[in-house]
């Protein structure tokens, strides 16, 4: 259930593109997954700028992963523009920084992709000046201004490590304003095609409380506990292993193991990639 809806033109669109909408307050919004929907989004990036280049991630190895009905849903929302930034909190290894690769891979979206580390500052996504041959400075920019101004899409990967401070270093970028100044005094604004994705894991060591108005200017989605159907659907299709008797057993020794750590309030967490190493380490006659 998504429990927030933009009005007009944008539900209009949301139910050409095959969503069932029952009502304009609170919906279940589900894909139709029979419907040979098309859809004119973004310009698909075919003419980027050969300075952006350098900064893509390559998403080739994605186009043969899944991603939910639900993760769909909230994508291309981003994608048809019905918010600039989405941010999504998830424990490790629960598909969160996968899913918008795997979406712009399907959608031949380009994208960049950028980790927050501890101390990092705002120069390092958005501009710095540095030494030039001729003993001067150039301005040099960082990935996130290449994204927000050719127009692809970026995911910010462990968003609350980094200092709250330096990553409202964003705020103009996602919200009505859509511009942000560099260090030079120029100024960059949004090019209609960028989208924002932001990731974190709540509570970890090492993270940090997000501020308020980051979380204001984006659209949030909280994955849950992946369920032992999901889990033994992406074992299969990842690991290409077929064996359903033996993903069962996978999937059940991880529910088994997720009860045990819940009763004794272990932190450690059961999740898919936990579950993919382990059945890699199997070895089966």
């Amino acid at each position: 259930n998504i429990k927030f809806l933009p009005e007009g033109k944008v539900l209009r669109k949301l139910k050409d593109l095959g969503f069932n909408i029952d009502n304009y307050e609170y919906t279940e919004i589900k894909v139709d997954n029979s419907s040979n929907y098309k859809h004119e989004l973004c310009t698909r990036n075919a003419n980027l700028d050969p300075a952006v280049l350098p900064y893509l991630f390559d998403i080739n190895e994605y186009k043969t992963y899944k991603i939910s009905d639900e993760e769909e849903c909230f994508l291309r929302m981003l994608d048809e523009k019905c918010y600039i930034s989405l941010l999504l909190m998830g424990k490790a290894g629960c598909g969160k920084s996968t899913a918008p690769l795997v979406y712009c891979a399907h959608n031949n979206l380009s994208v960049i992709v950028s980790e927050c580390v501890a101390g990092m500052d705002a120069d390092f996504l958005t501009s710095n000046f540095v030494p030039n041959k001729s003993g001067g400075y150039d301005l040099v920019w960082g990935p996130l201004v290449y994204a927000f101004a050719y127009g692809t899409w970026f995911v910010l990967n462990e968003v609350n490590y980094a200092d709250p401070g330096t990553v409202s270093t964003i705020h103009s970028m996602i919200d009505g304003m859509g511009h942000v100044r560099l260090h030079d005094g120029s100024i960059v604004k949004r090019h209609p095609d960028f989208r924002l994705v932001l990731t974190g894991n709540p509570g970890y060591a090492g993270t940090l409380r997000l501020n308020e108005a980051t979380k204001n200017r984006c659209a949030m989605y909280h994955y849950p506990e992946i369920s032992k159907e999901t889990l033994i659907e992406r074992l299969e299709f990842q690991s290409g292993n077929h064996n359903r008797q033996l993903l069962e057993v996978v999937a059940n020794s991880f529910d088994s193991i997720r009860g045990i750590y819940k009763t004794k309030n272990f932190t450690t967490d059961t999740t898919f990639r936990n579950a993919e190493r382990f059945l890699h380490m199997l070895y089966v006659e």
